[in-house]
């Protein structure tokens, strides 16, 4: 775009005292500014234009020309977008974040607006809470939805939502959920696998799909002797050094413990180790295993401690990297 001349409607002011100005950001071109504008706040309450109360949604045309297609409720804000559909000139996008109503619609943290009709469609009956993250899986009509709230469909679980687009209609998520916020939701490569991050510890619960991401499955360990290679069907043994610690850099911390020496020895908690290490009464205990090397493996095998009647009623799994799940 060529270099206008200033409206005359501008106030006159003496730059020549401001010396040079430099002007940096993400930008292609630049224009004066004007009533008409849709970052002009002067219309606040109209839909078609900036709010400077709450969060403002803008279009940007294939002339290049930005729009403001919808504001939030005062003090709302926009936080996640995602296509689905489309190439941009058509299609839907979904809108997630923190607010009542956007465009004059009332939807609780999320809502759909069709770009062809210029129209705002409700999720009904929305989410109880924000969202941070929203994923478009077209090749399978899904909307993945990551934030804070209840489960969308009445379950139990939480944080994760599954919208789909071909019925209009919220779908039960196979894990039932994460037990904390969910933040980012990124597809892997291939597009068959999703990341899920967030302050949340994955969940396991035998014999269960509540609140869990898979039920335990008994798996045999491998018949002495016998020499395992790929996908042999069988847990292999890793046996680990006495000095594990230092020669293996791996480390093991637990607690809270139990008060009974006879049982508060965390490293037989490690093969080759033999015993039993129990948790403090009534509490929820953490084993942390910590590895600086790397780990090719399929499985994990637990064993409950039972003493005296006393036992562990759940187990819960915990990565330090993103959660995975196909």
């Amino acid at each position: 775009m060529g270099a206008t001349p200033a409206p005359s409607s501008l106030p006159q002011v003496d730059f020549s005292k401001m010396g040079s100005v430099g002007l940096g950001g993400t930008f292609a071109g630049l224009d004066w500014w004007t009533e008409e504008s849709p970052f002009s706040s002067s219309g606040s309450s109209s839909s078609s234009s900036f709010s400077s109360e709450g969060g403002t949604i803008f279009y940007r045309d294939s002339q290049g020309r930005y729009r403001a297609i919808g504001n939030t409720n005062g003090g709302g804000q926009v936080d996640a977008l995602c296509w689905a559909g489309g190439d941009g000139s058509n299609g839907t996008l979904y809108i997630g974040g923190s607010f009542t109503t956007i465009g004059g619609q009332r939807s609780a943290n999320l809502i759909s607006y069709d770009i062809s009709s210029s129209t705002f469609t409700p999720i009904s009956p929305g989410l109880s809470g924000a969202v941070n993250s929203l994923y478009c899986d077209n090749s399978r009509n899904q909307v993945w939805v990551g934030g804070s709230f209840d489960a969308p469909a009445g379950e139990d679980g939480g944080n994760v939502g599954l919208w789909s687009t071909a019925s209009s209609s919220w779908t039960t998520i196979d894990f039932g959920g994460l037990n904390g916020a969910v933040e980012q939701i990124s597809p892997s490569a291939d597009g068959n696998s999703l990341y899920f991050a967030g302050d949340f510890s994955t969940t396991f619960i035998s014999n269960s799909t509540t609140n869990s991401t898979m039920n335990f499955t008994s798996v045999q360990s491998a018949p002495n002797g016998t020499s395992t290679t790929g996908r042999s069907g069988y847990l292999t043994p890793v046996t680990l050094p006495p000095v594990s610690s230092a020669s293996g850099n791996l480390t093991v911390s637990v607690g809270p413990t139990t008060t009974q020496d006879k049982y508060s020895d965390p490293n037989v908690l490690l093969c080759p180790g033999e015993g039993v290490w129990l948790a403090r009464d009534n509490s929820v205990a953490n084993v942390d295993l910590l590895s600086y090397n790397f780990w090719r493996a399929s499985g994990i095998r637990v064993k409950n401690g039972l003493v005296e009647g006393r036992g562990t009623t759940h187990f819960w799994y915990a990565n330090s990297s993103s959660t995975r799940t196909s």
